[in-house]
Order: structure tokens, then sequence, then C-alpha cells
């Protein structure tokens, strides 16, 4: 078990990721918490990925206060461990309020990602600034640069990230997961008219790490059931 508090004070880049005026805890950080606990609890192994993640409801910052947090982690085999966040609250009425967020298997093998097969794309080009009027994200998490192209198929995009704005030695760069999430938020606002959080992920796969303002590019791919599969790649 992994416990902490998470306020604005203690993680002021939560401030750059506010819904309606209400600072929200990014579902790739929770992750990120998450594969913390894994890790602690098969010391000396580290994790390359995670299946059936699922962001059950947002963790919340009302009134610029503050949330315990606790990421478990409960080994299903030698190779997987199934983990849960939650928050742990005081009501006035003195009564505890414990709530299920995320949760996830993370995996220390290797898993088979299936390779995307996005068609060519006509050029189709916005800018950061086009992008982040569409979305809430600040600085922090304005991580695409440019879409260079777009269809009804998919979308390709570049971006970059800084994860020392977050915190060092993160395990699962949760900021290229972001990019990934905002890459398809951003086709399916294009597609379909709509703005929407992510429900799960079925599959992600880690690979080495990623230098601080390194080129991603990103190339996304809508599935038939709505569902998207992102390649994103470093370099």
């Amino acid at each position: 078990v992994i416990r902490g508090t998470l306020s604005a004070e203690l993680a002021p880049w939560i401030l750059d990721h506010v819904i309606d005026g209400v600072p929200v805890l990014p579902g790739v950080v929770g992750l990120e918490w998450m594969a913390a606990a894994a890790a602690a609890a098969i010391p000396g192994s580290t994790p390359i990925g995670a299946e059936n993640v699922e962001f059950l409801r947002p963790v919340k910052l009302h009134r610029n206060g503050s949330v315990e947090l606790e990421a478990t982690a409960e080994p299903v085999d030698k190779d997987r461990v199934r983990c849960t966040l939650r928050s742990r609250r005081v009501l006035k009425t003195g009564r505890e309020q414990v709530a299920d967020h995320f949760a996830c298997e993370v995996v220390f093998t290797s898993l088979d990602p299936s390779t995307l097969t996005t068609s060519l794309l006509p050029n189709d080009e916005m800018g950061p600034d086009l992008i982040y009027s569409r979305f809430f994200h600040g600085p922090i998490f304005q991580v695409l640069q440019k879409t260079h192209a777009i269809a009804r198929e998919g979308i390709m995009a570049t971006g970059a990230v800084r994860h020392r704005d977050i915190a060092s030695a993160l395990l699962t760069a949760p900021l290229v997961t972001e990019a990934a999430f905002q890459a398809a938020g951003l086709h399916q606002m294009a597609l379909d008219g709509v703005m929407a959080l992510p429900a799960s992920i079925e599959q992600v796969v880690w690979g080495r790490p990623v230098i601080d303002d390194e080129e991603i590019s990103l190339n996304v791919c809508r599935r038939a059931d709505g569902g998207y599969d992102v390649d994103a790649l470093a370099g």
C-alpha cells in the first residue's frame, strides 16, 4: 500500500488540470501511483505495462482542499499485480468516506501489443493554440504540438512532454499517455463533435524512458467499436 496526500499546495501541477473550476487528478497520474504500488509489491522488478485499466470516478479537490489517497497492490501471480487507487475523506459528521477511483492490472512480463496499421491521411494541420482552445488543460498538460493529418480513420500528431514538472523517477511516462488520450480525444471531437474523458484502457505498454522535450509522434487509429489504438513513438 502506498499512501499520500493530494493538494494544490503539495502538487501545484494539478492546477493545470481543472474541469469546471475543480482540480482533477489526471488518470495517467493515478496509473503512475498504481504502478509504483505494484513495483513495491514485487521488489526488484520494473513494470512494463498495464491491462484492464478502469477510470471509475474522478479524484477531485473540492474547495481547494486535500484528499488522502492510497494505492493498493495485490499480486495475482509472479508477473501480474492487481491495483486499486482509492480516496479517504472524513466528512463533517465525522464518518470516513472511502471511494475507489481507478483500477488496473500491472504486468511485469512481455505483452503482445498489436501493431497499428493506420492508413495514410491527408494533410490537415492544427497548432497548439487551436488545439488548446478546445481543451481545458493548463501549460504542464499541453503536450500536443501539432496535428499533421486527420481523417475519419484516425489522426497523426506530434508532441513533447516535461515530466520534471510533475515528479522525478516516474515509472509510466504519464504525460506520454496523456498525449495519447488527447490525440484520440481530439479526433473524437472532430469526428463526433463531443469532448469526453477516457473511461478505460484495454492495454498499455511502456517502452524506453522518454527524455524531457523529446519529440513524440502519435499515430491514432479509430476502431470499429469506437475505441482507439494509439502508437506513441519517441525520437
